[in-house]
């Protein structure tokens, strides 16, 4: 696990708790994709490595930043869990970032648009089989209580789902 981990101080970026790592293979090269904060910043972002034999990696630092969010109602947010799919020629990045699961396109792997919010939903992965595109995620209760109260993080998650993903388009 990389959480936990910082350069030394003086150097720059220094990046604390790297994790959620997905990789995708692209012209040859497998390109990682992982979830970060920018601690001297208060940033969140995802970064990207990259490899062309999955053992030595080189660092090519942040794609996306965006601002560390602290609300009283759901608690800290960042980006968790990125997920990169590829389809129709484009790229398409999944991630969780404050209160659910959001989403952008590119017409390659390190240049993303906007982002679009899907929903609510923690912990989503994208992925086919065959034809058909599915989507997964684990759903946490909603609000204050659940968040940010130790005793009620105890309790059972809602569910983990699992349902067909339709795309609109490019969409």
């Amino acid at each position: 696990s990389w959480s936990g981990w910082t350069e030394d101080a003086r150097e720059e970026p220094r990046w604390q708790k790297c994790k959620d790592p997905s990789v995708i293979y692209h012209q040859n090269r497998f390109i990682m994709y992982y979830a970060c904060s920018l601690a001297k910043h208060r940033n969140s972002c995802i970064a990207v490595a990259s490899s062309d034999n999955l053992i030595d990696w080189e660092d090519e630092g942040p794609i996306i930043t965006a601002p560390w969010i602290d609300d009283p109602l759901v608690g800290p947010a960042g980006f968790e869990e990125p997920r990169i799919v590829q389809r129709n020629g484009k790229f398409y990045i999944f991630v969780k970032y404050f209160w659910g699961t959001q989403y952008a396109i590119s017409d390659d792997p390190y240049h993303f648009g906007s982002f679009r919010v899907m929903g609510p939903w923690h912990t989503s992965n994208i992925f086919q089989d065959d034809k058909r595109w599915y989507i997964s995620h684990v759903s946490h209760n909603v609000g204050k209580a659940m968040i940010r109260s130790t005793q009620n993080r105890r309790k059972p998650l809602r569910g983990l789902y699992l349902a067909g993903l339709v795309w609109a388009g490019d969409y």
